[in-house]
């Protein structure tokens, strides 16, 4: 059997008896190398994301610095598997990473190992080479200490047959790490075996089958299924886990049949809904049929989370807003002041549940590691998103300026 076969790392040579398949072949570590990924072992990557400079420079967080209190500077961007099982139309990480439906036989690098490479990539090749390029000096020391890592870089991350073992070792010292992991809901099995984590996202990228096998062009024939199961199993996970329902918006294209996605986000029973416009990345219109029109603005987004509101009957209510990223947050109501994470309480909770505990979640809901939004994260605040600690650098375009009147009127009717 696969599991008998001894790990392989990309540190030690290959034995001659092995037959593990390599998912990262010489044509695509030069298509990734060259798009900037610093890859991982013979299946991870990591890659700096742009909100870790803009943090660092104190022009701005991410949308999880103010959705749930993320430091973005401390967050590392990476991923366990850069194979995916579909060929997403708007992915803005390009057409270089391989497709697979599962792990099959590839290589599957020790967990221990791979969460030591990744931070020690992430802190020679993208954290320290950003001394003194105009940065922070209190924020730069805090960086080469990361607290956060996006499981959401490339690929499909719950692939990864060691997930388990490789949480338990970034969650717990010397790393302690929270956790966000993002899946595409084409491998429910998966992801109802999935061991706990700070944050679950699974990506609705549209409200019905042919929606979605035209914008993620999914390689299972089931893919409808699967992305049903997927919900289903989140919905098992209930209050010992934070769901989130991750919609990305393109205009004119996946942004009409409201009613279509508060099905699926029911079948979720997700806690959070993020609505996130798409960012243009390059695509080319002969293969994937977009364009920089379909990229919604900040008002479009407001609209859509407040007909997506009405429809569920204010079961959610909106939490916040990123005008940044244009994005907006709605929670299930009781849960407004559970939308940032403690995240030193968490530590503390998982460290107990890897102590004693045998069951696959923790036994405490996240409420017990939650806290309320600050004034200043909430979207009644003036400055839409933006940390007040933080200076924008970039100056909006005239049709962003009217896009924010647009948007603050709309949220006026929240």
């Amino acid at each position: 059997e696969q599991r008998k076969i001894p790990l392989v790392v990309s540190m030690f040579p290959k034995s001659r008896g092995a037959r593990l398949k390599e998912m990262i072949t010489p044509s695509i570590r030069e298509g990734l190398q060259t798009k900037g990924y610093q890859l991982v072992g013979s299946h991870s990557a990591v890659k700096r994301c742009r909100w870790v400079l803009s943090s660092l420079r104190r022009h701005g967080g991410c949308y999880k610095h103010t959705f749930y209190g993320i430091e973005s500077h401390r967050c590392m961007e990476a991923t366990t598997s850069v194979a995916c099982a579909n060929r997403c139309t708007f992915c803005w990480r390009g057409s270089t990473h391989p497709n697979a439906l599962k792990w099959g036989s590839f290589e599957a690098d020790d967990p221990q190992w791979l969460v030591q490479q990744m931070v020690d990539t992430h802190l020679a090749k993208i954290i320290k080479p950003l001394k003194g390029a105009q940065v922070d000096e209190n924020s730069f020391s805090e960086a080469l200490q990361p607290r956060h890592v996006a499981l959401s870089l490339v690929g499909e991350p719950v692939m990864y047959p060691k997930m388990g073992e490789f949480l338990r070792a970034i969650h717990t010292p010397p790393y302690s790490m929270s956790t966000f992991l993002v899946t595409n809901g084409q491998h429910p099995e998966e992801l109802a075996n999935l061991p706990q984590v700070t944050q679950l996202y699974i990506s609705i990228d549209a409200s019905n089958a042919e929606e979605l096998k035209r914008i993620d062009r999914p390689l299972f024939k089931d893919y409808w299924e699967r992305l049903l199961a997927s919900l289903k199993a989140a919905a098992e996970k209930k209050e010992k886990q934070r769901r989130v329902a991750r919609l990305t918006i393109l205009k004119d294209v996946n942004d009409e049949d409201i009613s279509g996605y508060a099905k699926l986000i029911d079948l979720m029973q997700a806690d959070f809904i993020e609505v996130k416009g798409a960012t243009f990345a390059g695509w080319n219109r002969d293969t994937t049929g977009l364009t920089m029109d379909n990229c919604p603005y900040f008002d479009d987004i407001i609209r859509f989370a407040q007909k997506l509101q009405y429809d569920f009957g204010g079961e959610y209510t909106l939490s916040a807003v990123h005008e940044h990223s244009c994005s907006a947050l709605l929670v299930r109501r009781g849960l407004e002041r559970a939308v940032w994470i403690d995240f030193d309480e968490f530590n503390k909770y998982i460290a107990d549940h890897y102590n004693g505990e045998k069951s696959t979640l923790m036994s405490v809901p996240f409420t017990e590691y939650s806290l309320p939004a600050p004034e200043w994260a909430r979207p009644t605040s003036s400055t839409l998103g933006m940390d007040p600690q933080h200076t924008r650098a970039t100056e909006l375009t005239v049709e962003q300026l009217e896009a924010r009147e647009h948007a603050k009127v709309a949220m006026e009717c929240f």
